[in-house]
């Protein structure tokens, strides 16, 4: 089973937004499969900056180090908040003209950023076990799997994934699914291997699990996710004294009142500071 994909095409990357066509496609997808795969959604040279930013504030911290530092979310993999800093501060990031058309179209014109995160697995990190980033809205009812969505996760790798790296599973349609996350598996199902510049859409609902990193190196991913303006994600967060995006005020300075808006979750504490790996 594989994960539906959509290209972004060299004139769409040139006018630095989608065709309609390529908005509708998206959205459809969407809405049916509940994930998609956005190959050449990034210039690979904007990528490899976020990546290299990334990669130097963990210069001269071990592995001990960044274990204390992270919310553990399975074997040898950590969550960090990732702040809306140079270079993770440009539009481009997080309000990017190609992928927020379809955003808004899902999620509605108002939607916001829930938070800003990297998710690193380790080398010899093992698979994690299936699972939804957040409990069905309604638990068995039916309703769970027939309203639109609430939350949907942008994903980006900081790194190329392959077979050692590992990476995501995702089972296709399974947001419209009224069963336990551990009645799936990993059978049938391909990793969505990307490369740097792809980047993946996941409805918050959708049955998903990280697969091996079988490799030397770390395997950061970036997770935006964007939600309804009025929905709040308290399993991972509120709940575990986290706050939701750490926004500096230069940031705000220099967005525009629409990006301002993207960018309101910001201003909610909860507790802890932002675990990132520069503040070890």
């Amino acid at each position: 089973m594989f994960t539906p994909s959509l290209r972004i095409s060299e004139a769409e990357q040139q006018a630095e937004t989608p065709f309609r066509a390529s908005v509708e496609r998206a959205t459809q997808l969407m809405l049916e499969e509940g994930c998609l795969i956005l190959e050449n959604l990034f210039p690979r040279s904007w990528v490899d900056k976020l990546s290299a930013a990334f990669f130097e504030r963990l210069q001269g911290h071990d592995e001990a180090q960044l274990i204390r530092s992270g919310v553990p979310v399975g074997d040898r993999r950590y969550m960090y908040l990732q702040p809306l800093s140079p270079p993770f501060d440009s539009p481009q990031y997080y309000a990017n003209g190609l992928v927020l058309p379809i955003l808004q179209n899902l999620l509605g014109s108002d939607c916001v950023i829930n938070t800003s995160s990297v998710v690193m697995a380790l080398p010899g990190a093992g698979s994690q076990k299936m699972h939804r980033d957040n409990e069905l809205p309604f638990g068995a009812n039916p309703l769970s799997g027939q309203i639109p969505p609430l939350a949907i996760n942008l994903a980006i790798p900081l790194v190329d994934l392959s077979p050692e790296t590992g990476a995501t599973a995702l089972h296709p349609g399974s947001h419209r699914k009224i069963r336990p996350s551990g009645s799936f598996d990993f059978e049938g199902i391909t990793p969505a291997y990307l490369r740097k510049g792809d980047a993946y859409l996941m409805d918050f609902r959708l049955v998903h699990a990280g697969t091996p990193n079988t490799s030397e190196q770390l395997r950061p991913v970036i997770y935006l996710i964007y939600a309804r303006h009025w929905y709040l994600d308290a399993e991972n967060h509120l709940n575990r004294g986290q706050n939701y995006l750490d926004v500096p005020d230069t940031t705000l300075l220099q967005a525009t009142p629409a990006q301002a808006h993207l960018l309101s979750r910001g201003r909610l504490r909860v507790g802890k500071t932002a675990l990132t790996p520069e503040r070890l």
